[in-house]
């Protein structure tokens, strides 16, 4: 007979909980005192609120130890943590859905009519079923994904139905609209329009498309221009064509007999018409004394007049050709300082410089392409520029040409068989 009346197995505690209604998914509960802006949402003066309310996305900002709105502007503020479901102002906290089902606010769900007018009604192939991190809006769900280059696709909600649920939070990983080889559209801002850009650092006005405007500068449209070296070869006749008003021109002016040029620089030149008046005045900007040249800088655009003499000094001079090389565009004075504050509260000024749109002549879309990457074809159908450390092929394809040229000639001296490099033809 047992010693023992009852079983000596351990039994711990059984807990049995209902699940009914709970759903399939993971909860945060966050205090309200963590979340930039504290409890917002809806419209303001401004635009939308800060801070937040139910069916925002939300992510944690190391910078600041906060939740914030995330945004797929950007890839750093595309992180997700996971969807506000409500935000309680009686407990003071958020509660947060990080994945699975979600009774989410359908007045939130936004149509993404700014980025395609007809299927932001309608939403993507599947209709509006998958809902993408805004690129537009902080913490706000779009039925599209964005499509601006460098802009973020991230789906993140899940349209469903399933008794109190109405979605499921994916938050899927997202990816960079145009990858690592993003094109632009380089006239998306004609020739003329004007902007203000603070000057934190000289180099950053440095472009090829925005050029100051409150100082003296000159933009090349020959390649015979004094400086025209320091703009890539690059010109901009277009440009000259589309100004209305040329702040001045600069002008290579040959002349047909010698001139001492010592000390020129500087001083004013004149021209006058049969009856003595005078038609153009220029400032000697530049001498070369070895090919005969005066580099001349005035307003307007009026030229040298080779049939006429240019007067220097109370002497003349025949002038043997002369061609305009440069423009300078209207310019305008710096008038605007915009005050910032440091760390401290100390008010920091920062001039505005003003800049001017002039496009380079054949620019139209710009690339960026990473350091490597394989194609399987590369049409060309225009110019194709080479270089490396030391060397640089401005035309590839004439080059090849002029090489096959070479050698068909040196092959035909001596086999009479022109069969190099055959796979180079003449386009019909």
């Amino acid at each position: 007979m047992s010693s023992c009346n009852y079983s000596s197995n351990i039994s711990g505690n059984v807990n049995i909980n209902s699940i009914t209604n709970s759903g399939a998914r993971l909860l945060m509960t966050i205090p309200i005192a963590g979340v930039s802006g504290g409890f917002g949402g809806g419209m303001c003066d401004y635009g939308p609120c800060d801070g937040v309310t139910g069916g925002d996305v939300i992510r944690y900002d190391p910078a600041t130890s906060l939740y914030v709105k995330s945004q797929g502007n950007v890839s750093q503020n595309a992180e997700v943590v996971g969807v506000i479901e409500t935000a309680d102002s009686v407990n003071n906290v958020i509660n947060v859905v990080l994945q699975g089902q979600i009774k989410y606010p359908s007045d939130r769900l936004v149509n993404a009519t700014h980025v395609d007018p007809v299927q932001g009604l309608l939403g993507a192939s599947g209709g509006n079923d998958v809902y993408f991190l805004s690129e537009a809006t902080g913490g706000v769900l779009q039925n599209l994904a964005p499509n601006t280059p460098t802009t973020i696709a991230k789906p993140v909600l899940q349209v469903l139905s399933d008794g109190d649920f109405n979605a499921s939070v994916v938050n899927y990983i997202g990816y960079q609209i145009g990858g690592n080889a993003v094109a632009e559209e380089t006239f998306a801002e004609p020739d003329g329009s004007q902007r203000n850009i603070l000057n934190f650092n000289d180099d950053q006005l440095n472009s090829f498309k925005w050029h100051r405007v409150d100082i003296p500068l000159f933009l090349p449209i020959s390649s015979e221009d004094l400086y025209a070296n320091t703009y890539d070869g690059k010109l901009y006749n277009n440009a000259y064509s589309n100004f209305v008003v040329i702040g001045g021109v600069r002008i290579k002016c040959v002349l047909g007999e010698y001139i001492n040029m010592t000390g020129l620089e500087g001083k004013d030149v004149v021209q006058k018409n049969s009856t003595g008046s005078q038609i153009g005045k220029w400032k000697i900007a530049s001498t070369d004394s070895v090919n005969n040249i005066l580099w001349l800088e005035g307003p307007g655009t009026t030229n040298v007049d080779p049939e006429l003499l240019l007067r220097l000094e109370n002497k003349t001079y025949k002038v043997s050709t002369s061609v305009i090389t440069a423009f300078m565009p209207p310019r305008t004075r710096a008038r605007t300082n915009t005050q910032f504050t440091d760390y401290a509260g100390k008010l920091v000024s920062v001039k505005e410089i003003p800049v001017i749109a002039a496009m380079p002549d054949d620019m139209g879309v710009g690339v960026t392409i990473v350091e490597d990457m394989t194609i399987s074809t590369l049409a060309v159908t225009n110019k194709f520029t080479a270089e490396n450390e030391s060397i640089q092929v401005s035309d590839l394809a004439g080059l090849l040409s002029d090489m096959k040229t070479a050698i068909n000639a040196v092959e035909d001296k001596i086999n009479f068989n022109k069969s190099a490099l055959s796979q180079i033809t003449d386009k019909p």
